[in-house]
């Protein structure tokens, strides 16, 4: 009887370490690259084996390494290694919350309806071909309204355009593109323009390559300009303007990104507030700051040798003044001025020497 009792015993603890074992075989890991990983490294599992279903596909059903849903789809082999996906899938997130959902055609690629959601409603859909979005696509609200709708139309194999629209049928964008034979990766090229949903242009760029080139113009929606830039590179090169209620607030010269020669900032009366001044290489050389009376405030200024120099004003006559020196900073002169301008204050200090004087 004992005999038994100690057989049953080890039965159960064989068949549980066999269903144990055959547990870990039913996973292959992988990283998100369909890459195969240690499991302490991997980021999702295959379920293993592939079933067959009717259609004679296998499924190809992947999770992630809490066990949560992370893909389902169909494969033509049942090899852990194929995963050359055909038909329907799914994509999900951590919570098990659906993410996307179309078809997939004979070459693994997206074709047909495909849409997205955002938690508990859907988002987005967009029509496919061989891989590229191709006709029709909408965006839509939590209430599951049109929002946006618009076409995505191909000029040819490498040229398309993507022109949108609110719901309400007025023009929202309107840009052309060019595909990547190599990398597949889309460019903007040429004009592109945005709309707001008053009919008034808000935007109008120039790209090359996918890198804005040429001038740039913002508008209001009341349609005065607000921005006004050439680039080069996707980099500011050139005069930069900004207004404010149809009058100049700034003007700004750049070079390959980096502010270059005067920088001028102005009140909304147009009296200059703020003078600047960078060198070709983008160091600032000089900031000057100016009462909306006209009347100097302060000037700070990089001396030839390095030095700093610094001044204030009090109704346009100087009041203070020091001189700084850059890196070793081991003294400074530091003079104070009356309403008459006469030196009223004078005080030197050297710092390795902590000596004052």
């Amino acid at each position: 009887m004992r005999i038994n009792v100690y057989l049953f015993l080890f039965s159960v603890f064989f068949s549980s370490f066999l269903v144990a074992q055959n547990k870990q075989a039913a996973r292959y890991y992988l990283d998100f690259k369909m890459q195969a990983a240690a499991k302490s490294q991997a980021k999702i599992y295959l379920q293993l084996p592939k079933l067959k279903l009717a259609n004679g596909y296998y499924q190809h059903h992947l999770f992630f390494i809490n066990g949560h849903p992370y893909y389902q789809s169909q494969t033509i082999s049942p090899d852990k290694n194929d995963h050359h996906l055909v038909g329907a899938y799914q994509r999900f997130n951590h919570d098990d919350v659906l993410n996307e959902k179309g078809l997939l055609n004979e070459e693994g690629v997206e074709h047909g309806l495909i849409e997205y959601f955002n938690g508990a409603y859907q988002y987005a859909e967009k029509y496919f071909k061989n891989g590229e979005p191709d006709g029709a696509y909408q965006t839509f609200n939590s209430k599951q309204e049109v929002m946006t709708y618009g076409m995505i139309t191909w000029l040819d194999k490498v040229h398309f355009t993507d022109q949108s629209f609110y719901a309400s049928g007025q023009k929202k964008s309107f840009e052309h593109y060019q595909l990547s034979f190599e990398t597949r990766k889309k460019y903007r090229i040429n004009e592109s323009r945005t709309w707001y949903d008053n009919g008034q242009l808000e935007t109008l760029r120039s790209y090359q390559d996918g890198k804005i080139n040429g001038d740039v113009f913002l508008y209001t929606e009341k349609g005065s300009l607000r921005y006004q830039a050439h680039y080069q590179n996707n980099e500011r090169h050139g005069k930069t303007l900004r207004y404010k209620d149809k009058k100049l607030i700034s003007d700004e010269d750049w070079s390959q990104g980096k502010q270059s020669g005067e920088q001028k900032y102005f009140y909304s009366s147009g009296q200059l507030q703020q003078f600047k001044l960078f060198t070709p290489q983008g160091e600032l050389t000089g900031n000057d700051y100016y009462q909306a009376d006209g009347l100097l405030k302060t000037t700070w200024q990089r001396l030839k040798n390095g030095d700093i120099a610094e001044n204030r004003y009090r109704e346009g006559k100087l009041r203070w003044h020091k001189i700084t020196p850059t890196p070793p900073q081991q003294w400074f002169a530091e003079y104070d001025y009356d309403s008459d301008g006469e030196l009223t204050r004078e005080r030197h200090e050297n710092r390795t020497a902590q000596h004052k004087y």
